[in-house]
């Protein structure tokens, strides 16, 4: 109010920079290539990874925070096919509930020496905070897949998706859609059968929650419930209520539009694991009518089949994006 012609200033001071950028990117549009502008969503997708890291690092977030184990790095990947037998597909990874591009960034790399390019993104409200995750629906999961699927189909003409676990749901889910570049699925430990059967309680206390927040203006009765994971370093040690919910309606809706995927699709389960019913991928394969879909079992107790390569996982999943990359 005293010196209003330096305050004018100091808010215009930015501006010539501005223009000079503008102008910079105008003149340079023409010479940037699509590669380029992979690159660039990638670049894109791991600053919005450091600013969500930072947002939810405040103090208000530390009660639950203080108690993480994830030391993995969360990062999105992208990553380069190394030696001279360049393949025509690219793949897209899509990690699991809870977790991080860190669960298969493992597979990534025995994909990118076998000529592929290689993107792994992050799931919107993972790798930063269980109050990260509670503020997301399976909507944002989805759009980081999609985000992912853009910035390879900038760089190659087909794309084959490998999803994990939930990353699965949101895999069958996508391909339903029929985009043209697709060109196949592998779809492991998908969940449409959950072996917790009190899972079946977690839309009463999702919507106890909101009743609750909406009367007390607090957190609710139950936000958030302790994760016994098999990869702490991976996974958050609290599941958000409201990241449960989104699930099962994620679920619900894989389950509805499975009869629309057409594309060549491999299931991979494991036949003893106490995280997803094994039964699930048969009733998936048995609701997939318009395509007739591949299922291998392998011996396991564990869910994170991709992760620990239990059962030669990985290798069922080169075959199939080999087999796949070779009819192109």
């Amino acid at each position: 109010m005293e010196n209003p012609i330096c305050v004018y200033a100091n808010e215009c001071a930015p501006v010539d920079g501005i223009k000079t950028a503008i102008h910079h990117a105008l003149n340079h549009k023409q010479a940037l290539t699509l590669d380029h502008w992979a690159q660039y969503f990638f670049e894109d997708e791991v600053q919005a990874y450091r600013q969500a890291k930072e947002r939810f690092s405040a103090p208000s977030y530390e009660e639950i925070n203080a108690q993480q184990t994830a030391t993995a790095d969360a990062t999105p990947f992208y990553l380069t096919p190394t030696g001279e037998d360049v393949k025509k597909a690219s793949v897209l990874l899509v990690h699991g509930f809870l977790a991080s591009p860190a669960e298969m960034i493992g597979l990534g790399h025995q994909l990118a020496d076998e000529g592929y390019w290689v993107y792994g993104p992050r799931l919107e409200g993972h790798g930063t905070s269980p109050c990260d995750l509670r503020d997301r629906g399976w909507q944002d999961w989805m759009r980081s897949l999609k985000l992912g699927y853009d910035l390879l189909s900038m760089r190659s003409e087909k794309i084959i998706i490998v999803g994990f676990s939930t990353g699965g749901a949101l895999t069958l889910r996508f391909a339903a859609e029929h985009d043209p570049k697709l060109a196949g699925i592998c779809a492991i430990s998908t969940p449409l059968r959950f072996a917790n059967p009190n899972l079946m309680f977690v839309p009463l206390i999702h919507h106890a929650n909101r009743l609750a927040k909406w009367l007390a203006a607090q957190e609710g009765i139950l936000p958030y419930i302790i994760n016994e994971s098999e990869h702490p370093d991976i996974n958050y040690k609290h599941i958000p209520i409201r990241g449960l919910h989104e699930l099962r309606l994620l679920v619900d809706e894989m389950e509805q539009n499975l009869y629309r995927v057409k594309c060549p699709t491999r299931l991979i389960q494991g036949d003893q694991e106490k995280v997803v019913k094994p039964e699930s991928a048969r009733l998936i394969r048995d609701k997939m009518a318009g395509t007739t879909p591949e299922l291998i079992m392998v011996p396991s107790t564990r869910h994170g089949i991709v992760t620990e390569d239990i059962g030669g996982t990985r290798q069922h999943i080169m075959d199939f994006v080999n087999r796949i990359e070779r009819k192109l």
